[in-house]
């Protein structure tokens, strides 16, 4: 029930809740009778904008019984310097992301192409954006948001953010309040993905708000397509001009973004190495254009087992593996040893560092073609010749990268031939066979590994 001036008491309608509206609005735009409300010239957001909102709300079902002028007047005091803010409120069923706070808020600029009218910082402002007409600065008429120079010969003007903590972004407004006939037409948000693979940190921008066109002096709300946690947003504004404040609503996590990830392989890792693996050399043995390496003999032959061992003992034991290898086995050669010896591998027990195993130079294409690599060195690749201490086959291998935890071998394959006489002048000779044991297969860092040698192979013997 509503008491009118004139004594009557009637049912509260929308017609008569904007006719109350109307007069509450009267008196907060012409400040007369007891509703003293602070007003300001720092918006020049009509008030009727404001009035028109609250009329749609009175016209929602079951919203006017629950009015009265009091109510309504502690309802739109709040308000009255943020329209933003009643409209996300009225917004809110519609765009459910409004109920998140707005995570943008302080963020800091790390980037921008241009601010020649106005600077980039204010988009991270909390409160709503100010204007004073006929107010000139060095720049021209000041702005309360960003603004760039126009003509831009190379759009999108953008802007990098880092936002004070890692967030999910739900939505955004790219609010180009007070902009009018100067900002930007179109407008798109992408954000910094952070993720580890491999043990190394990758990063790409990915769109989570493709282009749009922007309204001129509005709020202009969208729901974001993806929400990752990312820490640095891109702002861009195509071709330029001005957007007064970016709101991104969503929620933040506690922790750094190096604390959220874990090693992931995705279907993008897993077709990464796949395509590493179609690269790799398929030939077996030395090629009739082989050059063999200088060799110094003192680095090869059998191994020096007189140093102790690593007191950490294998996990994976297979005696009857060191009767074919061990202290009587020798290298025959060895394409590189720049930080340690290939006989190192065959001494018994594991390795007590990285020195006491093999340790080759890091491989490297020609200069020209350094630039254009998609994918880790797969043109080259080193290699060691041993020669067992007797004839026999082969039904298990393992391979121990023990210490190598951050210089592992991306992948290992494993040859073999039946020749009597291995020697460093012959082990190359285009009449050797070599067939493969094991065919280019991955490696885990500092650990032991066992490869099975194909049943088909079981019989064959090698030397």
């Amino acid at each position: 029930q509503v008491l009118l001036k004139s004594g009557e008491v009637k049912t509260l309608t929308s017609e008569i809740a904007i006719e109350l509206l109307s007069e509450v609005f009267h008196r907060i735009c012409h400040g007369v009778g007891s509703v003293q409300v602070h007003r300001t010239l720092e918006s020049k957001i009509a008030y009727d904008d404001a009035f028109q909102l609250l009329k749609a709300f009175l016209s929602k079902a079951n919203h006017g019984e629950h009015f009265s002028v009091d109510a309504f007047c502690h309802f739109i005091t709040p308000f009255i310097d943020n329209p933003g803010r009643l409209q996300r409120f009225l917004l809110a069923d519609k765009l459910p992301f409004l109920r998140h706070p707005n995570v943008c808020i302080d963020g800091e600029i790390v980037f921008t192409t241009n601010e020649s009218f106005a600077p980039a910082k204010s988009l991270c402002k909390a409160e709503f954006p100010s204007f004073r007409p006929k107010s000139f600065g060095a720049a021209g008429q000041i702005f309360d948001g960003w603004e760039t120079r126009r003509h831009n010969m190379f759009p999108p003007d953008y802007t990098v953010i880092k936002l004070k903590k890692p967030s999910k972004i739900y939505g955004c407004n790219i609010d180009t309040a007070h902009f009018s006939g100067n900002s930007g037409q179109g407008g798109a948000l992408l954000g910094l993905v952070i993720t580890l693979r491999h043990n190394r940190y990758q990063e790409e921008w990915v769109s989570l708000l493709d282009p749009v066109i922007l309204q001129e002096n509005s709020r202009n709300y969208f729901p974001t397509k993806q929400q990752p946690l990312v820490q640095y947003v891109r702002l861009n504004q195509y071709p330029d001009g001005g957007i007064a404040r970016l709101e991104l609503f969503g929620e933040t996590v506690d922790t750094t973004l190096k604390e959220q990830l874990e090693e992931q392989h995705d279907s993008l890792w897993h077709e990464k190495v796949k395509e590493y693996f179609s690269l790799l050399p398929k030939e077996t043995g030395f090629g009739a254009g082989f050059v063999p390496p200088y060799a110094d003999a003192s680095l090869l032959g059998k191994p020096d087992c007189s140093l102790p061992v690593s007191s950490d003992p294998p996990r994976i034991l297979f005696p009857s593996l060191h009767d074919f290898g061990g202290a009587d086995a020798a290298v025959v050669a060895g394409s590189n040893t720049q930080y340690s010896v290939p006989s190192n591998m065959l001494r018994p027990g594991r390795g007590i560092n990285m020195g006491d195993g093999w340790e080759t130079a890091r491989m490297h294409v020609d200069a020209k073609d350094v630039f254009d690599l998609q994918t880790a060195v797969h043109q080259l690749y080193h290699w060691t010749v041993v020669r067992l201490n007797q004839k026999g086959s082969l039904h298990k291998i393992v391979v121990d990268t023990f210490h190598f935890k951050n210089n592992t071998p991306r992948a290992v394959a494993i040859e073999g031939t039946d020749h009597p006489h291995l020697t460093l002048d012959n082990y190359y000779d285009p009449s050797i066979r070599w067939c493969s044991i094991l065919p280019p297969t991955g490696l885990v860092p500092h650990q032991e590994q066992v490869f099975d040698v194909p049943a088909g192979q079981h019989n064959k013997k090698w030397t």
